[in-house]
């Protein structure tokens, strides 16, 4: 999954960019999402400009390292 049903949505409509804008919560947004059949990003997502970046799309990497650092400290 990648962020491209919601770039392309917010790219067709400016009424969602004005609905996503005016939501003061991330549950809002991903109610309207939900209300007009957008799929939703997730963790797993990748950003498709980052898919020739070496470790771009993939975080897990860095977020699991970051946390055995904090844990070791």
């Amino acid at each position: 999954m990648s962020f491209d049903s919601v770039r392309q949505a917010v790219q067709d409509d400016p009424a969602l960019v004005a609905e996503l804008t005016a939501a003061s919560t991330p549950a809002e947004r991903a109610a309207i999402l939900e209300a007009r059949g957008i799929e939703k990003p997730n963790p797993n997502s990748k950003f498709p400009e980052m898919d020739d970046t070496a470790g771009g799309g993939d975080t897990t990497d860095s977020i699991a390292a970051a946390n055995a650092t904090a844990a070791a400290a």
